[in-house]
């Protein structure tokens, strides 16, 4: 025998040949110690083996029964209501999951979960010792403490959005169409025609793939992307995964024979070619991404800080970029010949052609602040989205 035995004097290899048990034990995000029953051995070409045991899952299985989850959109309900962040350290960002607050995987209720990270899923399994972990009654003030904060805020931001409409404002950063509510559109013209909803949300992938291409700057300034172009160009930069690329591989095979017509398909085949795009819309739009609205457009930009020396033909424009989460909003003034920005639009993310041209150093009168700010910049030349797609 070769291998890790050669390291091992003759008078404790018997201690390999033969599956024992050891304990592994990894520090977590906190620092904290997690340990678990391992067994070992050396098997006949020297390779030392282990495995992770199964004791300690049969013991919760033989103790709860079969783990039951939620329904899909009972899980959705419970993520959004949390707005998809932990609902103890509240630190948005993180990876979450739905724990079971009482600890019976059998109880499917929506009200025995809450949103954790993973770090605080850790803390409801700590128990003795000097450490005291989360308990039940804690996650659950945790859960519904924040749970009541996030809705009180989504109601500021409908009231703001809805005293900026009536006032006539542009309403910056309004969020973006529900993909479920473009779903729908689409399967309601189903009931009428498949083909046609097929058709339907083929325009659907193109606008989206193009537009996460134009307003992420991935496009490289390009705006005339085809779908599989656009997807296998997302997929190069690892933006989209390989089951999400394939999904959208399938379904454009699935409009290519309906384009043919060379064969015939069926109702059932146009609705399941249907069902592969609604869930690779669903996953592009998931996708985090920066987005980029006009706050303040076309403003006079001057050579000194007092404005008396007008620069002509440059302009600046004010972008605030939202997302990717845990960012906060931000506002930033750039150089631009183009003059024809509107407020509240949403723009690509896309510089003046090669060689770049460097506009500034230049001054502007901030409207927030109604003070002169200095900005340099490359020639900005986005355009909005709606004329992309």
């Amino acid at each position: 025998m070769s291998g890790v035995l050669d390291d091992v004097p003759e008078s404790h290899r018997d201690l390999l040949r033969s599956a024992l048990t050891a304990t592994l034990t990894t520090i977590d995000g906190r620092g904290r110690p997690h340990s678990t029953a391992v067994w070992y051995l050396v098997d006949e070409d020297g390779q030392l083996k282990g495995s992770i045991t199964s004791d300690a899952g049969a013991t919760v299985s033989d103790a709860y029964g079969p783990r039951r989850s939620l329904a899909q959109d009972e899980a959705a309900a419970v993520m959004v209501a949390s707005d998809r962040t932990c609902c103890v350290c509240r630190i948005p960002g993180r990876p979450v999951q739905l724990h079971h607050i009482d600890g019976d995987r059998t109880n499917a209720d929506p009200a025995n979960f809450a949103v954790l990270c993973l770090d605080c899923h850790n803390e409801t399994q700590v128990s003795g010792g000097f450490g005291r972990g989360l308990n039940a009654a804690q996650v659950r003030l945790y859960r519904d403490a924040w749970v009541a904060a996030v809705a009180e805020r989504l109601r500021g931001q409908v009231r703001d959005i809805g005293r900026r409409a009536a006032a006539g404002e542009p309403v910056i950063g309004a969020p973006p169409e529900r993909p479920d509510d473009v779903i729908d559109r689409v399967l309601e013209e189903a009931e009428q025609s498949a083909r046609l909803a097929l058709r339907h949300m083929e325009a659907v992938l193109e606008r989206e793939v193009r537009g996460l291409l134009a307003s992420s700057g991935w496009g490289q300034g390009r705006y005339d992307w085809t779908p599989a172009d656009a997807i296998e160009r997302l997929h190069e930069l690892g933006v989209v995964s390989q089951s999400l690329h394939r999904s959208f591989k399938v379904f454009e095979t699935g409009v290519q024979t309906v384009v043919a017509g060379n064969a015939p398909i069926s109702t059932e085949d146009l609705l399941r070619a249907l069902d592969v795009g609604a869930f690779t819309y669903r996953a592009l739009t998931a996708i985090p991404r920066e987005r980029h609205y006009v706050v303040h457009a076309n403003l006079a930009v001057y050579r000194d800080d007092g404005g008396r020396d007008l620069v002509p033909g440059v302009f600046a424009v004010v972008l605030r970029t939202i997302g990717p989460r845990p960012r906060s909003p931000r506002d930033q003034a750039f150089l631009s010949t183009k003059s024809d920005y509107a407020v509240g639009a949403e723009v690509s993310w896309r510089w003046a052609d090669q060689p770049p041209r460097v506009l500034g150093p230049a001054w502007y009168l901030d409207p927030p602040t109604d003070q002169y700010a200095e900005v340099a910049s490359v020639d900005f030349q986005g355009i909005p989205l709606t004329e992309i797609a």
